[in-house]
């Protein structure tokens, strides 16, 4: 049977008009990987809202694989394996919202780890000649938030994974500043996919959060 999975992406920000994470969704939307019933969900880049828009996702999907994406000014996918308990906005949000510091949950612990097999997802992309990197820092923006809510939902909830990818910014987007196409952008998270896919049999039957 097709592994279950629940991909995200973030709406435009920062007054660019795109977004590099939705924009490669759109296109995974369009042909997905084999071997997975793909469920998809555009967050918006608001306080609050993003995490509830994200529990009711998975929620209606019910997914074992949460993939998570976002954008960032990087010029490599970035694999996050950490998630923080903490809001601090360097930019508002698209309403207005600043923090500095505040706790995402109050009662929540300072990190959550993210479940994917990262090392795997790492070999799958660099075999394809396509620059990407391990990151321990997701920023403090509402993609860790997101990541951390991810991961805080599969706490009691072992047989599910969790994770964050953080793409490089559109190159029509930006001038100066790294980026990657879109083309090269879906290459990557379809081998990331694909993957996770061909390994979740074995992981079933290993009843473990090792694909």
């Amino acid at each position: 049977m097709p592994v279950r999975m629940l991909v995200t992406a973030f709406e435009p920000f920062d007054g660019r008009s795109e977004n590099a994470s939705s924009a490669a969704l759109a296109d995974l939307e369009v042909a997905p990987p084999p071997g997975v019933d793909l469920h998809t969900a555009l967050l918006p880049v608001v306080a609050f809202e993003a995490g509830d828009l994200l529990y009711k996702a998975l929620r209606d999907s019910e997914p074992q694989v949460i993939l998570c994406l976002g954008e960032a000014g990087r010029d490599a996918i970035n694999i996050e394996t950490i998630g923080y308990n903490e809001r601090s906005y360097g930019i508002p949000d698209n309403l207005g919202n600043q923090f500095d510091g505040a706790p995402i949950l109050d009662d929540g612990p300072a990190t959550y780890e993210a479940t994917l097999p990262i090392d795997d997802l790492y070999q799958a992309v660099a075999v394809l000649n396509i620059p990407v990197e391990r990151s321990t820092n997701p920023g403090r923006y509402l993609c860790n938030e997101v990541l951390y809510l991810a991961c805080h939902y599969t706490t009691n909830q072992p047989e599910i994974v969790a994770g964050f990818v953080h793409v490089p910014l559109l190159p029509e987007a930006v001038e100066g500043k790294p980026s990657m196409p879109t083309d090269d952008v879906v290459r990557a998270l379809r081998a990331m996919i694909s993957h996770l896919a061909e390994a979740w049999p074995d992981q079933q039957k290993a009843g473990s959060q090792s694909l």
